[in-house]
């Protein structure tokens, strides 16, 4: 369904993965000690790729993140579904609308998810490739960008005790939303690029989403 096109390795070259989310204020030091970062080999994605149809990507890295107590793997979801209830997102975007309203740390959100029908109400377009959340006090902000929205009891059928990735932040409409890219509905993709492109020998997950930091074994509800 998805044509594939890549990012060579060098327009890559210089540029760094970090737990959690591509974009923020850290700085890449040989001798950090409280993060992982891993250099990019390749990136893949849809060749038909418009913001925000098909806004997710497929990246490798050149070495395996190492699992602890606070960085582990988390699935992504086959079945599509309509979700409901509430949702956790994480990222360091910012928190603010000043360009100090920085975080060092990662943040967290619990967000109410908007049944597909109704988002395509709102958003007065059909938003089949995106799950949808309430506007809340607390929500996503410039920088978070590709961090994962993680559901439970979701019913799909590669769900964890840890839950499911179910989307990736894209973007927000003032007085909507947010939206997120459906993971399952790009699940082909993600194996398809997986598999017949590089190999089975590489490193997969979802693009900025490389490695979900698991800050807390309370990380849901």
């Amino acid at each position: 369904m998805f044509r594939i096109k890549q990012a060579s390795s060098g327009s890559l070259k210089h540029r760094y993965a970090v737990a959690g989310n591509l974009l923020n204020i850290a700085k890449y030091s040989a001798s950090d000690s409280d993060g992982q970062w891993r250099a990019l080999n390749r990136v893949i994605y849809p060749k038909n790729y418009v913001f925000p149809k098909h806004d997710i990507a497929v990246a490798f890295s050149k070495a395996p993140f190492t699992y602890n107590a606070h960085v582990g793997p988390i699935p992504y979801a086959k079945r599509h579904t309509d979700y409901n209830g509430k949702c956790l997102v994480s990222g360091y975007g910012r928190t603010g609308q000043a360009a100090k309203d920085i975080t060092k740390i990662l943040l967290l959100a619990n967000l109410d998810i908007m049944r597909n029908e109704m988002c395509s109400k709102v958003h007065s377009r059909r938003m089949d490739l995106f799950v949808c959340t309430y506007s809340s006090v607390t929500d996503i902000g410039m920088g978070d960008d590709g961090g994962p929205l993680i559901c439970k009891n979701t019913g799909d059928p590669n769900e964890s005790t840890k839950g499911v990735l179910v989307g990736v932040v894209s973007g927000h409409a003032s007085g909507k939303g947010s939206f997120f890219t459906r993971v399952s509905k790009y699940y082909g993709f993600v194996n398809k690029g997986s598999i017949s492109v590089f190999g089975l020998s590489l490193y997969l997950d979802i693009f900025l989403t490389i490695t979900i930091a698991k800050i807390y074994k309370t990380f849901l509800y």
